[in-house]
């Protein structure tokens, strides 16, 4: 509408923790941002309406990883829990809440489903008519590893109403993701433990067209699951792919088929 929006910007430390001065850069980049909004809000940072603030995502994490639970139980399909689990970025964290809390009643009523496991990994989730796919042919997501998704709540910090703890805490020990460097050389063995947690038997990656960093650990990735006896499916999406999907449609087919036959090559 023609107005000029403040920016505030949070630089983080792109190296391991034990790196000299990573945490205290950290810690000063924290206290930095804070005294930028205390400025341009004219308040003060108050630590007990911080605390309420973690409470609430606390909350609303464990209630992610919830209906996660009940989406790999066949509860409910993956293209509702993908759905309802992305509204996290576009909603009030109250709202959020209120909404998940409804939905994960109504998927407890619901009976168990039995159909073949898989894992599935990527940036974003894979668009609604994939997921339509997979649970035609028969395939029931029981983990994902998706950024939006599971990176974004797999892992909950301490409560504390120091933001630098908090925050320290949260960016150091968050859910391993290419996009967060310090955190990438834990990836390929939480997605190890992730699988035979869940017992895929699958694993598909809907990679991000030009998103470099995933595909730097798919070989690596490839290679441990295989050892593993579980197949690997990659696909690459982009703006001009979601216009006709048909190509990856009939790949997951094929890969559903194959996976049922244990004839993935």
């Amino acid at each position: 509408d023609g107005e000029s929006l403040n920016v505030f910007k949070l630089h983080v430390p792109a190296v391991p923790h034990v790196r000299t001065g990573a945490q205290s850069y950290l810690k000063d980049r924290i206290h930095s941002l804070i005294a930028e909004l205390e400025e341009f809000t004219h308040r003060s940072f108050s630590p007990q309406d911080f605390a309420a603030s973690v409470d609430l995502y606390t909350r609303q994490r464990g209630l992610c990883r919830k209906a996660e639970d009940l989406c790999a139980q066949g509860r409910t399909t993956f293209a509702s829990c993908a759905g309802l689990l992305e509204l996290a970025h576009f909603m009030r964290v109250e709202e959020h809440i209120t909404l998940l809390e409804r939905e994960i009643l109504k998927a407890q009523k619901m009976p168990l489903d039995v159909l073949p496991h898989k894992m599935v990994s990527g940036i974003q989730a894979p668009p609604v008519e994939l997921i339509e796919v997979m649970a035609a042919k028969g395939l029931r997501i029981v983990a994902n590893d998706i950024a939006t998704l599971a990176r974004s709540y797999g892992y909950c910090p301490k409560p504390s109403s120091d933001p630098c703890e908090y925050y320290h805490d949260f960016y150091f020990n968050h859910y391993p993701c290419t996009t967060m460097l310090p955190a990438g050389d834990r990836r390929i063995e939480l997605i190890r433990e992730r699988v035979h947690e869940s017992g895929a038997q699958g694993f598909i990656f809907f990679g991000e067209k030009f998103c470099e960093y995933e595909y730097f650990e798919i070989p690596f990735l490839k290679e441990m699951l295989r050892s593993f006896r579980v197949d690997v499916l990659s696909l690459e999406l982009g703006a001009d792919d979601l216009l006709n999907l048909m190509p990856h449609k009939t790949r997951i087919e094929a890969f559903a088929e194959m996976l049922g036959a244990g004839k993935v090559p």
